[in-house]
């Protein structure tokens, strides 16, 4: 018996005339739609009719959105992400997709605003070499940062395929490069100290380099967005985060060490009352003259610069980044206590812990004692 569509009812009127209603769902406005008919036979007839009519009308339908997909700009899909992704993403995050897009999106509006569907996978192998070596750049741009670059690029390109609108991600076609590996330094108790020595020249400079160490806040994102405010005297606590989102997008506290609390008040009180321009900096970092474009009283955004000379001129290694104070008190801490290590540091997870964590041999002979 062969099947036929639609739901059919038999219906005696008033009139005591018996009449059949065949249902039959209409994709087009998401919603079943009433026929009726004078007898059974007439019913499966118009319920097979009408289901043929919906189901063109559906093909039509999506042909017509794919047409006008694929006439959709660049430029204009990038806005439409921004409102239907970024939008949604915690504040780090999108500030950092937005670091991305901002060398993506004119890159190709300079070059057509292409049509989405347009961009193939030799266009996304131009881009990436022309990351390599930026119209804005001196040196050459690191792969781990192209690398980041390409992820963004193929999760904008990506929710264009989940909406059907792009069959396939031409980013996908291009294999990310290995990224150069970076072979963290830490530095002996006595190093550490010479830095801190090395960069006391700036009071600023030195008690932020002491931050990094004795707290194992991250640089930029975490130490040069404090103010006065946040540190706890009482409880010798550091509030991070509360100005701009961590990386985990929570705010912490931090445990400060004797010597950091001590080095801390003595900053607060030579700067608590320092006014520039008329008014006090709200921030525990600033800038004390007027230099290069910024005000004094501004937030400091880095000291990478000045970081780096001071690492110099004490024999550390080319290679030694602020970050590698970081593992430096990471490391001093998971020895103690792994758990509260993970919370200071600021871990969802307690398996990045471990990339926190370098034994040395005196960590080692800790663990034998003179009765062993």
């Amino acid at each position: 018996m062969p099947k036929h569509h639609g739901h059919i009812e038999e219906r005696v009127g008033r009139d005591g005339v018996t009449r059949y209603r065949v249902k039959v769902y209409r994709p087009k406005t998401r919603a079943y739609e009433s026929f009726t008919a004078s007898s059974h036979a007439l019913a499966e007839r118009t319920g097979d009719a009408k289901y043929k009519q919906f189901l063109i009308e559906k093909m039509e339908q999506q042909e017509g959105e794919l047409i006008g997909a694929s006439q959709i700009r660049f430029k204009e899909w990038l806005a439409r992400y921004r409102d239907e992704v970024l939008a949604a993403k915690p504040e780090g995050a999108r500030a950092a997709y937005e670091a991305s897009l901002r060398l993506i999106e004119p890159y190709f509006v300079k070059r057509g605003n292409p049509k989405l569907a347009a961009i193939r996978s030799a266009h996304v192998r131009q881009f990436l070499a022309h990351l390599r070596v930026h119209a804005k750049r001196v040196k050459v741009m690191r792969q781990s940062t192209i690398n980041k670059h390409r992820a963004v690029f193929s999760a904008v390109l990506g929710y264009a395929v989940k909406l059907e609108i792009l069959t396939t991600n031409p980013v996908t076609k291009i294999r990310a490069d290995k990224a150069e590996s970076h072979h963290v330094i830490l530095p002996s108790d006595a190093e550490y100290e010479l830095l801190i020595a090395a960069c006391g020249y700036d009071p600023m400079l030195q008690t932020y380099t002491l931050l990094l160490g004795e707290s194992g806040v991250r640089c930029d994102s975490e130490a040069l967005w404090l103010a006065p405010s946040d540190l706890d005297f009482e409880e010798g606590l550091i509030h991070v985060g509360l100005h701009h989102p961590t990386k985990a997008g929570r705010v912490r506290v931090v445990p400060m060490t004797k010597r950091l609390a001590e080095h801390l008040k003595r900053h607060v009180e030579k700067f608590q009352f320092a006014v520039y321009h008329g008014a006090r900096s709200p921030w525990l970092f600033h800038r004390v003259v007027d230099s290069h474009g910024h005000k004094a009283g501004e937030r400091v955004e880095t000291m990478r610069k000045f970081f780096n000379r001071a690492a110099r001129s004490v024999g550390l290694p080319k290679g030694f980044r602020q970050h590698d104070l970081r593992h430096y008190r990471g490391t001093k801490w998971a020895v103690l206590n792994a758990t509260l290590a993970q919370h200071a540091l600021g871990h969802a997870d307690a398996k990045m812990v471990a990339h926190y964590t370098h034994v040395s041999g005196q960590h080692l002979k800790a663990l034998v004692t003179e009765s062993d």
